[in-house]
């Protein structure tokens, strides 16, 4: 659809709109004066010209007969942009939309925006081909995604008649923001119905094991957050529980302070007790991470690592896990970390966010304790506490008016009383302000803690092979490999991955183990227990292959006179002078580790 230029004079421009038309209107004033100001009309053209005729008139003489011409405050004039609805589809609305002008230059792209988002808004318009088809069944459909609603819960296709239909995420996978996996662009066919297009047919049932394998470092949502429990969906619906011993190892730690909901997290899927885990402290930085499906055929990666949920808003009243995911009755694993919903803490004032955080509230209403932590600036932490407690004890009486408000609003005679509308008014404007505050108290909290995680991960405590505490390096080495062994696997995955009775450490591996750095040495040892216990075939990004004589993939293996074979396992990935173990494993399956060596060596 092209931009229209007007060139006719304002009466008949009022003509125009005043007349039943298939497709609203959307007419932009532009003041010569001023072409900084001016909307984007060829940008309102390409994502609605499907459903609206896009009209430019100069701001003067013709605005002025269009004003004389309408309804009273039904004109545009200026640097602005107004729709007028088309025949509609069940509403007698003739009304234009609010006015939309840029007031400075940098708001010309969002007030651009706010004008399409408005004729997206508009309903259905009337189509007798359509009516007679939805009449006489469902018809079999195809068109083209042309945007998505800025709220994620409408997606407009463009269909190949030249109409724009809707479709909506509860109609297809509710909970999942439509622009998360329907790009723009994207060829879609399906059946349209009287409440939209209906592409269920297109999602693409799988399941967890359909996409990932065991191993695997996939992205998962964060759903629901507790203190020792959180949820992580992987695909929608899919929820896994995960303990704190998933997450850290420190008991002490407080899950809400370390996941929030709406977050997506690295994770590593397993399985324990023949059950789906997940498992995030042992996700390194250079792990490569699975790629993420897409819900439906041709669709985009449903989760991006770095692509977060907004902070949700609650209505008021609204309980703050209203749309989290369920509690799913589980026994509790490895001693203890279940917590039953009758046990957990209770929610914070009423009016206040519901996700609690360092600065929740106890059920005095007071501020609970927040501890510490190693690294953190306790006088500032504990100042945003002290300020969030506040904003939370201001919101409740707050709320206790505005209820009284809201049933003062029409008496037993039915009459209206303006001044408790203006009351209602200011206070839920007073709320909303401070649940903004409460929101950048509880980010700067959240900053603070990251920081101080990241500063602790920056300076390693590992203090390197303990040689002075054994006979031999050789010593030393093996009761490093011990430790790793026992806190790297689960107790209920120890029978299944014990660590052998016997592994030979070959006369180079000692001395090129204690060659390398202290975080590295870590690194390694983590990769050591995957070879010795044989997850590390399970681990994608253990990379663990033959080492052969020569750069060919027909190249034969190395292999001594004995019969063994040589092996190599990656340490890292994705990092400069990356380490690998080469080893070799023996006619009887006994393990021989050889050598750490640097990326480029692949000689024994």
């Amino acid at each position: 659809m092209t931009v229209e230029h007007w060139s006719g004079t304002g009466s008949e421009l009022a003509e125009r709109i005043k007349h039943k038309r298939p497709r609203h209107l959307v007419v932009i004033s532009r003041d010569k004066y001023r072409p900084h100001l001016y909307l984007d009309a060829d940008e309102v053209a390409r994502q609605v010209g499907g459903s609206a005729e896009i009209v430019i008139v100069e701001n003067g003489r013709t605005t002025y007969e269009l004003e004389e011409n309408l309804p009273p405050g039904d004109a545009v004039y200026g640097n602005a942009g107004r729709v007028y609805p088309g025949d509609l589809l069940g509403y007698s609305h003739t009304h234009p939309s609010v006015p939309i002008l840029a007031e400075r230059a940098d708001l010309v792209g969002q007030r651009t925006q706010d004008l399409i988002n408005l004729v997206h808004g508009m309903p259905m318009l009337r189509r007798d081909h359509q009516r007679a088809a939805l009449a006489a069944a469902e018809a079999e459909v195809s068109g083209t995604v042309v945007g998505v609603h800025d709220s994620g819960e409408i997606a407009y296709v463009l269909l190949e008649d030249g109409t724009v239909t809707p479709v909506r995420h509860d109609s297809l996978v509710p909970g999942v923001r439509l622009d998360w996996y329907l790009p723009e662009q994207l060829e879609v066919a399906g059946t349209l119905t009287d409440a939209g297009l209906d592409l269920r047919h297109s999602l693409l049932k799988q399941q967890i094991m359909d996409v990932y394998s065991y191993g695997d470092v996939v992205l998962a949502l964060v759903k629901k957050v507790r203190d020792d429990y959180a949820y992580l969906e992987p695909l929608p619906g899919d929820g896994i529980r995960v303990s704190r011993n998933d997450v850290t190892s420190n008991e002490h730690d407080s899950l809400t302070d370390m996941l929030t909901v709406g977050e997506v997290v690295p994770a590593r899927l397993i399985s324990k007790k023949g059950k789906q885990r997940l498992c995030l402290h042992d996700v390194g930085d250079d792990d490569p991470i699975h790629a993420c499906p897409s819900l439906i055929a041709g669709g985009a990666p449903w989760l991006v690592y770095g692509r977060n949920l907004p902070p949700k808003r609650y209505d008021d009243g609204a309980p703050a896990d209203a749309e989290s995911a369920p509690e799913v009755p589980s026994e509790p694993e490895d001693g203890a970390d279940a917590v039953d919903a009758a046990e957990a803490p209770a929610p914070p004032v009423a009016g206040a966010p519901a996700d609690r955080t360092a600065a929740a509230t106890d059920a005095a209403g007071q501020p609970a304790r927040v501890v510490p932590q190693a690294g953190i600036d306790a006088e500032q932490l504990g100042e945003l506490t002290g300020a969030m407690g506040e904003l939370l004890r201001e919101v409740a009486p707050l709320k206790a008016l505005l209820a009284g408000a809201q049933r003062g609003l029409v008496g037993p005679s039915g009459g209206k009383d303006s001044g408790l509308r203006e009351q209602l008014r200011e206070q839920q404007a007073e709320i909303a302000r401070l649940r903004e505050e409460v929101d950048r108290h509880k980010q700067q909290v959240r900053d603070i803690r990251r920081r101080a995680k990241g500063a602790k991960a920056q300076h390693p405590t590992r203090r390197g092979l303990a040689v002075d505490d054994f006979l031999t390096v050789e010593d030393a080495l093996r009761h490093e490999v011990y430790v790793e062994w026992v806190s790297r696997v689960d107790a209920a995955e120890k029978p299944h991955f014990p660590l052998p009775d016997h592994y030979d450490v070959g006369p180079k591996f000692a001395d090129s183990f204690v060659a390398l750095q202290p975080d590295t040495q870590g690194k390694a040892l983590k990769a050591l227990v995957d070879i010795l216990t044989g997850r590390a075939q399970k681990i994608p990004s253990r990379q663990v292959h033959a080492l052969r004589t020569g750069d060919g993939g027909d190249d034969p293996q190395m292999e001594r006179a004995d019969g063994s074979k040589c092996f190599r396992a990656s340490v890292e990935v994705n990092a400069p002078s990356a380490r690998r173990i080469h080893y070799w494993k023996k006619p009887d399956g006994t393990i021989e580790l050889h050598e750490v060596v640097v990326h480029d060596k692949t000689t024994v």
